[in-house]
């Protein structure tokens, strides 16, 4: 089983990716929090959908609740999750019956990009992870550039986040590498090890 928990608004959605084995049998369920008497108000209405490997929509469901598939093909199946126009607030999403191995959750791309040639040394460099991360076991010193550091970080969504570089880098090849387990996906998956390199030439 994978858990998450995230929010949605009008401009984005989640994603969040299960290995399957044709004859699995999903269990997909959402939940609202915040939606009882007394309670702070969520005006989220969630639409979440299953595709398959192929890319192929084969199921979807509007609202808090349950969604069940049978699987046809073993691969990975994706589920994403947005608001329906003029909602937006928290969830919490659960899947259940996969029996095909976890997903690696691992960097999916950066900028600048690994080996990329640049005129100056950037200040910041930015990581798109390939699902939503734990922002709780985020930390700026997870990245570092020549084994220093980073000396900051802003998330800019659930799976992005841009680093502050140290200062000093002059021209030359430059290491930049994130070690395993240092970051959390909020399926509670640990991130495998990363490297890349970029290189200064003003």
């Amino acid at each position: 089983a994978i858990g998450a928990d995230g929010g949605a608004g009008n401009s984005n959605a989640d994603y969040f990716s299960v290995n399957v084995n044709a004859g699995d049998e999903l269990a997909i369920e959402i939940f609202a929090p915040f939606d009882g008497p007394s309670e702070p108000v969520n005006l989220l209405i969630p639409i979440v959908e299953l595709y398959d490997p192929t890319g192929t929509l084969v199921s979807t469901t509007v609202g808090v609740g349950p969604l069940a598939h049978t699987a046809t093909a073993t691969g990975k199946y994706s589920i994403r999750v947005s608001a329906e126009e003029g909602t937006s607030g928290e969830y919490f999403l659960t899947v259940d019956g996969h029996t095909g191995a976890a997903v690696a959750f691992a960097v999916a791309a950066t900028s600048p990009a690994d080996g990329a040639g640049l005129l100056e040394a950037p200040s910041q460099y930015t990581v798109d992870f390939n699902a939503p991360f734990l922002v709780s076991t985020l930390d700026a010193a997870d990245l570092t550039v020549n084994g220093s550091p980073a000396t900051g970080f802003t998330v800019v969504d659930g799976d992005t986040v841009v680093f502050d570089l140290p200062a000093g880098l002059g021209d030359g090849i430059h290491n930049v590498a994130i070690a395993a387990g240092a970051v959390e996906s909020i399926s509670g998956t640990t991130l495998d090890a990363f490297a890349a390199t970029f290189v200064v030439d003003s």
